[in-house]
Order: C-alpha cells, then sequence, then structure tokens
C-alpha cells in the first residue's frame, strides 16, 4: 500500500543516501540551479553546495520538507504515500508522489531550472545485476476497469457440514524447540514465468499510446516517464531484500519545460550542473547497475519564479503483474497483484496513479485529520507523534493481492527476518487494522488458515510463518521451520474472535472452526505451565514458565468460547450432539486464572514506619501477601514473632511494589504484561481489574529514561508492547509511556526508520536493530480499543 514503508527513506540533502534493510544503497538526487548556481537539495551527489532545511513536519500520510537557498528561494518538498484503507484499487498500487513548489522569498524574481533523477539501484540487491531502460511518454490518461460488485472475500477451502466429524490438520504435538537456523528451500521460479496477470483481465478501456519523443520537447500534455527494471527477471526473488522482478517508473507531466537524459551519474549531474537541462538522450549501453552507475534524470525550467510558487510533480512505481507465490489447497499458485483486476497495464496504472493526484490527495488528507485528531483525542499530542509516524511504515508491509472476488493480504516482517504472515509479527501489527479497517485482517490471516488447513503443516499447533522468505508463501509442509506453539495459537484464535466481532462476521469462524478447535487443545494442554519455549520476542532468549505466555493461552481458550458460540459448536452442544470442550471451561478458565495469579509476587520487607495508625494493638508490619489479589498485611507485637495479632488491608495504590513475575518462582523478575491487552480488546473481562491496577502501578518504578524495559534480563524496551501496556493502563501510567516514546522518537541517536526495539537508557539501537517493521501498528492500540465490544460474551440465539 505504500512503496515507501520498505525500501525508502526521506532524503534530505547533503545526507547518505537511502538504503534497503540491509544496507545497500538505494539513491534518489535533487539539485536546483538558482540564477546560474547549482546546489543540492536532495542526496548527495558530488559537487554542488547544499541547501538550507529550515523545516521538516510528517503526518499519516506525508513527509515535509522546507528548504531554503541564499534566503532567497523557497523549496516544499512533499512525499505522499496514500493510505486508503477502505479504498482497495488505490490501495493496491504501490506507488508514491513527490511534489516540489518553488517560490521567491526576497521579493525578486530569480531564474530557477529542478532536477532530479532515480539510479538503477533500484531494480536490483544485486549490484552485479545488468538493467535495462527507455524513456517514454503517455498520451491518454485512463480510468480504472470496474471491479465486481461482489465483496472482497478470502477464498474458502470446502467444509465439512455442521454437524459432522471434526476435522483434524497437523497431528505432531511434540514442541522441537526453537529452530534458530532453519534453512527451508523455497520453490521459487527465476526467469519468465508460463503464467500472466496481463492476459487474465480484458476491458474495453482503450489501451494507452506510447510515443517515442522527438529530439526537442515539442509535447506538451501527457506523462513522461524513465522506465526502468533488471533485464533478466528473476520472478519471486530477491536480493538482499529488494525485489528482482518488476518494472520502476519515474514519471512527472511532459511539458515544453522538461527536458530527459538517461547515462552515467556524473555525465547526466554534469549536463545540467553546467547547462540547466538535459540532452533528451538515451544511454543505450545496458549494463550491470555498478557499472558507471547509470541514472534516469528529468530536468524542468521554471524560468522567472517570483512569489507564486511553481509547482511540479513526480511519481515513482514499481509495477509487478505477479505477487506472491502462495501454497494453497491446490498446490503452489502464483497470485497477481490486485492492481492488475484494474488495470490492463502498467502505463494504464501509472495513468491513473499520475493523474488521480488532486482526488486521492484530498483522500490523503482525510485520513491524516482523522488519525491526528482520533489520537489527540485518546492520549494527547504526543501520540499524534507516534501513530503519524507509524502509518506508512505499518502499510508499507502489506500487500493487496489476488482478484476483488478473492482478495488477499500478504506482509514481510522485514528486518528482523524476510519470513511472510508471520504470525507473531501480524500480532503486534493488528491494531492498526481494527483501527483502519478490520476486513483487511481477514484478508492477512485467510492465507495461514488455506495453507494449513490444506494440510501443509504436520503440527498440531499453529505454524509460525509461511515461508522463509518474502514472496514465497510456500510453506512448510516439512515442518522445518521456527517454532513458538503457545504464542502463535493464541496470537490467531485472539486475532479471529477479535476480527469476527467488529465484523459480525460468524460465517468466517465457521468456516475455520476445525483448526480453530484444534490450537485450542492444544492450549488447553500446554498453556497452564508453558514450556521453555521462544516466544514473540525470540531475541530475547527461550523461558520456562513465561507468565506472558501463560496469559495468553487463558486468554485464547477463553475466546474459544466465544467462538464456540458464535458457530456450530453452540448448535451441537443445545442438540447433545458432540459435546464441546468449552461446557468444561466453565470451571477450567477460572481455574487458570487463578493459577495465574500465584504467579503474583509477593513482597516481604520489613516496614518499621508502619505502626499503631495501621496496626492498633502492634508496633510492626512485617509481611504483606496477595490473597485474592488484595493486599493484606500481618502485624505483630515485634519484629520475629511467629504469629501476627491482627491483619488489614492495604489500599492498591499503595502496593505499588506488587506485580506478576516474568516467570514462575521467581519473584525478582518482572516485564512488560503485554498480553493482558487481549482481555481489554475482546472485551472478556476475564483478568480481574486489581490485575491491570497492580501493573498500571508497578510500570512507573521501573521507569528509564526512554521507557520501561521489555523484562528484567536486559535494559532494551519494544514500543509496541509499551503501547499495549499503555491502552490498559491508568491515564498517568498511559501518560508516561506515550511521553517517553515521543521524546524517543525526537532524542534518539538513530537516523533510521522507526524502529520498534531500543535500549530504553540511551536511546540507541542495540548490536543489532529492527527498523522499518510493520510492529508499529501496535502503536494503535489505544485507538483499537475504541473499537472492543463492552462485552465479548457471546449468547448463541436459542
Amino acid at each position: 500500500m505504500d512503496l515507501f514503508g520498505e525500501v525508502f527513506r526521506v532524503h534530505p540533502p547533503g545526507n547518505p543516501p537511502p538504503k534497503t534493510v540491509p544496507g545497500a544503497i538505494t539513491g534518489w538526487a535533487g539539485l536546483v540551479r538558482v540564477d546560474g548556481t547549482v546546489y543540492t537539495w536532495m542526496g548527495a551527489p558530488i559537487g554542488p553546495a547544499l541547501v538550507n532545511q529550515t523545516a521538516f513536519e510528517y503526518t499519516s500520510t506525508r513527509s515535509r520538507f522546507t528548504l531554503e537557498i541564499n534566503n532567497a528561494v523557497s523549496m516544499n518538498v512533499t512525499f505522499t504515500s496514500p493510505v486508503t484503507p477502505n479504498d482497495f484499487m488505490r490501495g493496491s498500487l504501490p506507488y508514491s508522489y513527490m511534489e516540489v513548489d518553488v517560490s521567491s522569498i526576497d521579493g525578486h524574481v530569480h531564474d530557477v531550472q529542478l532536477y532530479t533523477d532515480i539510479p538503477a539501484e533500484w531494480v536490483s540487491g544485486n549490484r552485479g545485476s545488468v538493467a535495462q531502460w527507455n524513456y517514454r511518454v503517455i498520451q491518454q490518461s485512463v480510468s480504472p476497469i470496474p471491479a465486481p460488485t461482489t465483496t472482497a472475500k478470502g477464498s474458502k477451502p470446502t467444509k465439512a457440514p455442521p454437524g459432522q466429524q471434526h476435522k483434524t490438520f497437523g497431528t505432531k504435538k511434540n514442541y522441537d524447540g526453537w529452530k534458530s537456523s532453519v534453512i527451508h528451500v523455497q520453490s521459487q521460479v527465476h526467469g519468465s514465468p508460463s503464467y500472466s496477470a496481463s492476459t487474465m483481465h480484458q476491458s474495453s478501456t482503450p489501451k494507452t499510446t506510447v510515443s517515442t519523443p522527438s529530439a526537442q520537447p515539442t509535447q506538451s500534455s501527457g506523462i513522461a516517464y524513465h522506465k526502468v527494471y533488471r533485464q533478466t527477471q528473476l520472478l519471486f526473488s530477491e536480493t538482499n531484500d529488494q525485489a528482482d522482478w518488476g518494472k520502476w517508473y519515474y514519471m512527472t507531466s511532459n511539458t515544453t519545460a522538461l527536458t530527459h537524459e538517461s547515462g552515467a551519474d556524473t555525465a547526466v549531474r554534469g549536463q545540467f550542473i553546467s547547462s540547466g537541462n538535459l540532452s533528451n538522450t538515451a544511454d543505450t549501453n545496458y549494463r550491470a547497475i555498478n557499472d558507471a552507475y547509470p541514472v534516469f534524470g528529468f530536468a524542468i525550467n521554471l524560468g522567472s519564479v517570483g512569489a507564486n510558487s511553481v509547482n511540479s510533480l513526480f511519481g515513482l512505481s514499481l509495477n509487478q503483474e505477479q505477487a506472491i507465490q502462495f501454497q494453497g489447497a491446490s498446490g503452489v499458485v502464483p497470485v497477481p497483484s490486485l492492481w492488475t483486476s484494474y488495470f490492463a497495464s502498467d502505463l494504464d496504472a501509472i495513468s491513473f496513479f499520475y493523474n488521480d493526484y488532486p482526488t486521492v490527495s484530498g483522500i490523503a488528507t482525510t485520513f491524516d485529520d482523522q488519525v491526528a485528531s482520533d489520537s489527540t483525542a485518546a492520549a494527547g499530542q504526543n501520540y499524534v507523534t507516534i501513530t503519524s509516524l507509524a502509518v506508512r511504515q505499518a502499510f508499507g508491509a502489506v500487500q493487496l493481492c489476488g482478484t476483488p472476488n478473492t482478495t488477499y493480504v500478504f506482509l514481510k516482517e522485514i528486518s528482523s527476518d524476510g519470513n511472510i504472515q508471520t504470525v507473531d509479527v501480524i500480532f503486534p501489527f493488528h491494531p492498526i487494522l481494527l483501527y483502519a479497517n478490520p476486513t483487511l485482517l481477514r484478508l492477512l490471516l485467510d492465507p495461514l488458515f488455506i495453507n494449513q488447513e490444506a494440510g501443509n503443516w504436520p503440527f498440531a499447533f499453529s505454524v509460525h510463518d509461511l515461508g522463509s522468505h518474502y514472496p514465497n508463501a510456500t510453506g512448510h509442509p516439512d515442518g522445518n521451520a521456527e517454532q513458538q506453539p503457545l504464542e502463535e495459537c493464541g496470537n490467531m484464535l485472539i486475532m479471529a474472535l477479535a476480527y469476527a466481532q467488529r465484523a459480525n462476521d460468524n460465517a468466517w469462524l465457521n468456516d475455520h472452526y476445525d483448526i480453530l478447535r484444534q490450537w485450542n487443545e492444544y492450549l488447553v494442554e500446554e498453556a497452564l505451565v508453558p514450556a521453555n519455549q521462544i516466544s514473540t520476542d525470540d531475541f530475547a532468549g527461550s523461558l520456562a514458565n513465561q507468565t506472558n505466555l501463560a496469559l495468553k493461552g487463558i486468554i485464547s481458550i477463553e475466546a474459544m468460547a466465544q467462538i464456540a458460540n458464535r458457530t456450530v459448536a453452540a448448535a451441537r452442544y443445545r442438540n447433545g450432539r458432540q459435546p464441546t470442550a468449552y461446557n468444561t471451561q466453565l470451571w477450567f478458565v477460572p481455574f487458570l486464572v487463578h493459577v495465574l495469579l500465584l504467579r503474583m509476587v509477593r513482597y516481604e520487607a520489613e516496614d518499621l514506619s508502619q505502626s499503631a495508625s495501621s496496626c492498633n494493638s502492634a508496633t510492626f508490619v512485617t509481611r504483606c501477601t496477595v490473597q485474592s489479589l488484595s493486599y493484606r498485611c500481618y502485624c505483630y507485637d515485634a519484629p520475629g514473632y511467629s504469629q501476627p495479632t491482627e491483619s488489614y488491608e492495604r489500599e492498591p495504590g499503595a502496593a505499588a511494589s506488587y506485580h506478576l513475575a516474568l516467570f514462575l518462582r521467581n519473584n525478582a523478575s518482572h516485564g512488560l504484561l503485554y498480553n493482558l491487552y487481549c482481555d481489554r480488546e475482546l472485551g472478556l473481562g476475564l483478568i480481574p481489574q486489581s490485575v491491570y491496577d497492580i501493573q498500571s502501578a508497578f510500570y512507573p518504578t521501573q521507569e528509564l529514561q526512554y521507557g520501561v524495559p521489555l523484562d528484567t534480563r536486559h535494559s532494551y524496551t519494544k514500543d509496541d508492547w509499551e503501547m499495549f501496556c499503555a491502552a490498559i493502563s491508568s491515564p498517568s501510567t498511559q501518560s508516561m509511556f506515550v511521553n517517553d516514546l515521543a521524546k524517543w522518537i525526537n532524542q534518539t541517536p538513530t537516523n533510521r526508520p522507526f524502529g520498534d526495539l531500543f535500549d530504553a537508557n540511551t536511546g540507541d539501537y542495540l548490536g543489532f536493530s529492527f527498523e522499518a517493521r510493520p510492529v508499529v501498528g501496535g502503536t494503535f492500540s489505544i485507538l483499537a480499543l475504541k473499537g472492543a465490544p463492552s462485552s465479548g460474551y457471546y449468547t448463541p440465539p436459542s
């Protein structure tokens, strides 16, 4: 949905060029010539002096730079990546805009020429691969092909009729432990495929007319574009997290003021520096990306610029007809990009995109305003700082695929791994989907259900991901993959119910009831005392008896009870057929909650400050314990007496030392209890309010410079989990979390995309970094609760 969320970072003048996640340079340059002198306004081309950046701001869909040149000329550069959660046609276009406004600010008229280029570095992460390119002009604008009137739905496998025997999918229950160095051979396809999305959709819409430009820029209408691509297309292949297939288009309005050129970076930029224009020539020596670095430039003669700004619009896109390789019920099949259902060709798509700017700009502004207004109302201006920064990065990791009748959303993990459809990345990401459009969450979960229900995963618990590297969602039929049994079973149950509650889509739950039931049965057996295993925080290492995992398991089991109430299971139970396990949950879940509360840390310390004001007939209070989540303190006549003389209740607010332990039998341990959020998200009310109060009072006692550590093992924190905790904390504790994260955003010494893992003391990344990941969608956890049900308990119709 947002092209630059993954591969592009806004690139102020003079800074090193932007990089893809592993560190390969992906340049984008901008020069401006004012009264004969050339300056750099974007990137780091060698030679010209830098303009002065005077301001920067961002919204959910835009980044705006204000630049000045010798206090004489101002440039406003706006990068826009529209986010349209409810408009799948526009949301399927992986395109972004750059708008440049130039005006005089000193009362004089100035002679100005504008230049920008992209290099061949965009086409592959293998800089030795050969790039090819051309330059053309589109003469005709188009409208999208009307989509079918049916609502976009993920395809569904055939289900057994209600009342029949439950189907079993994976059967292996033995947990193999964390496989930290799994090598899973993906079924990748290279070269020209035998299938093509371009032949799938026929339309009466006339195709765009393309012309080869003459030697001089005589055209006064249309869209001029540079097209650049890897000469040998490697379908469904990535190198250093860059796609090795697809066509890049860099475009602008074709006017008499426009000149163009392709060639070596020094030659093309040198031409502009020396003359203020380009030669309208094309370098046809197709070569390796790193061989005399070819670039593809535009120069626009803005002429005499006064106080009224002169505007130029550019667009950048990656067009891939085939998007994903997916193993579903019919084996491994290609899945097209969704935009191919609306446009008959690349050129139709980019023509619509470029001419759509006035309309989609208004849509973007509406979404910007919505996020800002909702965030301010929920948690103040600092929360806007967080959520607005998260939007493009979160949506930049997902891709709309398929057709309007069978639509999927696929997600790339990014940075921490290249996995596709990682369940424990979808989980922290999903609050932004609940806020923006819950249907997107269903479309994201559908491939996981389809793959496993087709028998492509041998274990009884949920799969961790659908493939070791995007875009190959070919699954793990051999079971050779990372395993997070409790984590992923719980995530799938929680997210399935969260979607169904908001969309009132019980039919979808019914379609997947059998496998949801299977995952629940695994949790019933394993969740009470979690085995030594990793959770979503796998970088922190494995741990036995994790409280967070036990909590997730308990909430998930109750979620399954509500799923059962919404599906055929309720009818089966009511009619006396196939009694389910959920009548046993009437006592089993409360029992699990009781066991969970045994993890509450006891506070044992001599407190000489307590006197007869608290203990009527005693001098000392030497021990306070938690009993049924109250704070009962025992009074003694003197230190060391074996029997208390009386006891009294202590107010929850005074018990900030109480907290749930990170793991059982280690009272000194603690951590962010982020899975507690799920109870509130689903409206279950399963966990007593006292636990919320205890944790909320405890977190401020652990606050460091930039937040609360993830747990007692390290000083680093995760901002997605901090915001999960903030969403269910008291107003003061919520403000602490929000203010600390906003402070980190403004003060962090890092210069990389929004990270979700950093040292809470220094604000810096660790020896490794998590950056540009979709999990920042978890910062919308506060807003996502606005749509949570007041009661998640569902009464089946009689």
